[in-house]
């Protein structure tokens, strides 16, 4: 009787139990399938940086020369622009953000922009860091474009750009 095999449910318990397999993060000390998607998804949904954080504007020359006026006033708001020898790539970081903390004043130095920047290259290379900006900036400068008369401007900005960059601004600009 010493042969006699188990039958029944012990047999089919311990075969289950061989079969079970160890889960990946202890074997060979990799992690697991869980930890993998955290860090995956983790890295992943990081926002990116913006052009410049809010509150550091010591290096942007127009952010400088645009604090000590008011926003009230367009005259000086130009003046201090074009006194501040700034380069086009400090057009879009300032308009940001002004942006960030406050609507009505980014629109008012878009305004300012559209009266104030001589160059045409300029205009361009605004809205060209423009267009990879949020809809709602991009409407602002849209929006202080067409307050100060300029929708012309704006298409003359646009024709100059890359077509995908242009359909961008072009979209915000007819569609209201």
């Amino acid at each position: 009787m010493t042969n006699k095999k188990p039958t029944g449910k012990s047999e089919a318990k311990t075969k289950k139990l061989a079969t079970i397999k160890k889960p990946t993060s202890q074997v060979k000390g990799k992690p697991t399938a869980e930890a993998k998607t955290t860090l995956r998804t983790k890295f992943h949904t990081k926002r990116s940086p913006d052009l410049i954080p809010v509150g550091e504007n010591k290096n942007n020359r127009i952010l400088r020369a645009v604090s000590k006026v008011s926003f009230r006033n367009n005259n000086q708001l130009a003046e201090a622009i074009k006194t501040s020898e700034y380069k086009a790539v400090e057009l879009a970081p300032a308009l940001q953000i002004t942006y960030k903390k406050n609507r009505n004043q980014a629109v008012k130095m878009a305004e300012v922009f559209a009266t104030t920047l001589s160059n045409k290259k300029d205009h361009r290379e605004l809205f060209q860091s423009v267009a990879l900006m949020e809809k709602d900036v991009r409407m602002v400068v849209i929006r202080g474009y067409r307050n100060a008369g300029e929708g012309r401007g704006v298409v003359h900005s646009i024709s100059q750009l890359p077509r995908a960059q242009a359909r961008t601004i072009m979209r915000d600009f007819v569609i209201k």
